[in-house]
């Protein structure tokens, strides 16, 4: 390793567990990222043997508001712990004659936003990567820029928080300050020329043929369709499992770690005589082996994609219906790795 490499120190923001888990992974194939610093502002699960040093927080960052007023209150009680969060990151992090790598998912935190702003006006940064949130790294999503505004003003007004704006896509891999992206599929992720293929970690396990696995993305009943939109997709995705089960099936219903996951319990309730409720925040790709599913039904989520590619077992069965039909480029993805599309 050279000198230069030694001397750089490397910045991940983690603010989700899955995130912390591909950070991980990352470090442990790349002996040239040395020096390694996590931001954790929900205080998520972490190995210490992987970090020199660790800033935790304990910000709430499970989100399942529906009301506008929850929501709101959600996020402000979010942004007031941010700002102590960078308070921190001042005091214990930020020093002029060191250069950092970044290492971020999502441009739309506020606290991502800030770290990675922050690092260029101060002519701290050496390089900045994305690092793969799921689905977000392989299209580009509508952006709601009146939304936006809103949210710089409400974070500079009430917080004293910059907060940038990204106009193209959330991750910022179109601009040229951003060096990579580490993605599991570099062939079919937006700007392939700048993609690096991301360590993962290969899953084995004996499904049980009864066992049918429902993976909640209850955090798209605030998507822009609306509620009501989330909800007939909801039933005709349940109304599909329907149709396969027996009297020996055992549902297994895991929500998302945001969303109001009652929405979907209630549903279940009147579709089905019996289902189990797996609540942990455990990435899926970690329990699943608790689980065992042969069968996993969900709309086009991170962990979907996510399974098929890590899970080696022939027989395990992974079907998607589709959210927002208009989402072509999702789609084909899925279908190239060969996951059912119903």
């Amino acid at each position: 390793m050279n000198n230069k490499s030694k001397s750089i120190k490397h910045i991940f923001i983690g603010i989700a567990p899955n995130h912390i888990i591909n950070f991980e992974n990352l470090i442990s194939q790349d002996d040239q990222i040395q020096n390694t610093i996590l931001l954790n502002p929900g205080h998520f699960k972490y190995d210490k043997r992987v970090w020199s040093s660790v800033i935790n927080g304990s910000i709430e960052m499970k989100y399942g508001e529906l009301s506008t007023l929850g929501k709101l209150k959600y996020q402000l009680h979010k942004l007031s712990g941010y700002r102590n969060f960078i308070q921190q990151i001042h005091t214990k992090l930020l020093h002029k004659n060191q250069k950092y790598n970044l290492y971020y998912c999502n441009l739309d935190d506020v606290l991502t936003n800030y770290v990675f702003h922050q690092l260029i006006n101060e002519d701290l940064i050496n390089e900045n990567y994305v690092v793969e949130d799921g689905v977000l790294n392989y299209y580009y999503p509508y952006i709601d820029l009146k939304k936006l505004k809103m949210k710089r003003l409400l974070c500079k007004v009430m917080y004293n928080i910059n907060f940038i704006p990204e106009k193209e896509h959330p991750t910022g891999i179109s601009s040229s300050i951003v060096k990579g992206q580490y993605v599991r599929l570099p062939q079919k992720a937006l700007h392939p020329e700048k993609s690096i293929s991301l360590p993962y970690d290969e899953i084995y396990y004996v499904p049980d043929d009864d066992t049918i696995l429902i993976i909640g993305q209850d955090i798209m009943h605030n998507a822009k369709e609306g509620l009501e939109y989330y909800l007939k997709r909801l039933e005709l995705l349940f109304e599909q499992i329907q149709v396969i089960i027996n009297e020996n099936s055992k549902i297994v219903y895991k929500p998302h770690r945001n969303g109001d996951f009652k929405l979907a319990t209630n549903l279940l309730d009147s579709m089905f005589n019996s289902y189990e409720l797996f609540e942990d925040i455990t990435p899926i790709e970690v329990c699943i082996k608790e689980i065992k599913p042969s069968q996993i039904f969900s709309f086009e989520s991170s962990a979907m994609l996510n399974l098929k590619i890590a899970i080696k077992n022939h027989n395990v069965k992974i079907a998607v219906l589709p959210f927002n039909v208009k989402k072509d480029v999702l789609t084909n993805i899925f279908k190239t790795l060969e996951i059912d599309i119903l």
